[in-house]
Formats: structure tokens, C-alpha cells, sequence
């Protein structure tokens, strides 16, 4: 997948990944609320593993984030995961949709959306190379941020060339935060 380009396209049962191989191949995923992501919301490659991407979104209609593997194949990985095909966030978490996936050192990491109280935080989780929250990551494996006291929503995410996390959102005006690996 090095060199690939990869957008995803909500549909109304479900989602469509594109693919543009470095060659000028192309390919379509397509996959329904069946497959247990409502709606594709992120994409990232996996520099780790050639040929292998993440999907985030949501899942089961419930507002849960949740992040699949793809494979070079077109197909996602079986045995990844808390729900043994996907990562699916932990009721409490509030984490609700995944925004932007970046990878660093075999890990993934999730820029999301949660609900704490009813209002919206910023959120960061990562995960293990096994689809499991990385609990040497904020001791829980995801953090939750209420920018300035307001609720805030998450629109971006990059990783700096320490491996810092830096997420940028908005609780009516323009808000940042960098949390450490």
C-alpha cells in the first residue's frame, strides 16, 4: 500500500473505500452496517505493515467509535481487536467517533470525538498492534479533554517528529492540545 490513495464515501447501506495503487490500479471496498462500521469517517495507512490500512468510524448505530484493519486484499482482518474483527470503545469511554488515525511504532492512534456528561471532549486513544487499547497511553489507553471548559469537538490530528500527539478542534473558536505518547 505504499504510494496507495485511499477515500472512503458514506453510503446509504453503508460505506465504499477507493483505492489508487501506486501503479494506477484501482479497487473498491464496499461494506454494509453488517460488517459491524456504520460509517467510514477515517482512513490511515499502516507504514508497519505494507499494504495494510485502518478504517475508523462508528459502530452498531450507537455512537461507539470503532476501527477495523484492511487488508491488501480488500478484505478486513480477522482476529484484530476487541470484538475479534474490529476495535470497539468501552461503554464508559463516551468515545463516540474516530476523526483521524495516524500510526506510529506499530500502534495506532485515534483522534476522536466523546461524550463526557452529555458534551462534547476532544479525545486521543491508541492501540496496540492488536486492536486493544494501549493502557500505556493515559493509563486507560484514551484521554478525553473539555478545551477551556467548553465542550469541544475534534477536527484533525498530526503527529510532530517526536511522536507527540497534537489535535485541533473547535468550543467556538479554534482550540489545540498535545498530549504525549
Amino acid at each position: 500500500m505504499n504510494g496507495d490513495v485511499l477515500s472512503c464515501q458514506p453510503r446509504n447501506d453503508g460505506s465504499r473505500i477507493h483505492r489508487i495503487a501506486a501503479d494506477g490500479s484501482t479497487s473498491t471496498q464496499d461494506w454494509n452496517t453488517s460488517l459491524l462500521l456504520d460509517e467510514c469517517t477515517a482512513l490511515a495507512v499502516d507504514p508497519a505493515a505494507p499494504g495494510y490500512a485502518w478504517v475508523g468510524g462508528d459502530a452498531d448505530g450507537a455512537e461507539r467509535l470503532a476501527v477495523m484493519r484492511l487488508a491488501a486484499s480488500g478484505g478486513f482482518v480477522d482476529a484484530w481487536g476487541t470484538d475479534s474483527d474490529r476495535f470497539v470503545a468501552p461503554d464508559d469511554s463516551g468515545l463516540v467517533i474516530a476523526r483521524r488515525l495516524a500510526a506510529s511504532d506499530g500502534k495506532l492512534v485515534v483522534a476522536a470525538e466523546a461524550k463526557v456528561g452529555g458534551e462534547a471532549h476532544l479525545a486521543v486513544a491508541r492501540l496496540s498492534s492488536l486492536g486493544l487499547l494501549d493502557t500505556t497511553f493515559a493509563t486507560k489507553g484514551y484521554v478525553t479533554l473539555k478545551a477551556g471548559g467548553k465542550p469541544s469537538t475534534t477536527k484533525t490530528m498530526a503527529l510532530d517528529a517526536l511522536g507527540r500527539i497534537v489535535v485541533a478542534g473547535t468550543n467556538g473558536s479554534g482550540v489545540a492540545a498535545r498530549f504525549w505518547p
